[in-house]
């Protein structure tokens, strides 16, 4: 059984039509994607700094990691619908 039909039909889904012919949705959602990107590196740098006591020294590392967490998850729920989104747009290019 082969997974070509399902990329295809991702790839004519209208939503996803629409946002390959709009001049601007595309980079739009690729700039939230990467912005998510930055966020999520943003997250772990500075507990990983922290770990290594470069950073954050007067703070304990659970309240460190604690803080970062709320960052990680905004960053997730930015990063994982609009990646569905781009992975949409050239599902099939994705397949082969």
């Amino acid at each position: 059984m082969s997974l070509l039909p399902f990329f295809e039909w991702c790839e004519q889904a209208p939503l996803i039509v629409a946002m390959r012919g709009s001049l601007w949705l595309f980079p739009v959602i690729e700039g939230l994607h990467l912005m998510g990107l930055a966020l999520l590196g943003g997250a772990v740098v500075t507990v990983d700094l922290r770990l290594l006591g470069l950073g954050l020294r007067n703070q304990p590392v659970a309240q460190v990691a604690r803080d970062a967490e709320k960052w990680l998850l905004a960053s997730l729920s930015v990063m994982l619908p609009t990646g569905w989104l781009l992975f949409m747009a050239s599902a099939v290019k994705c397949y082969y």
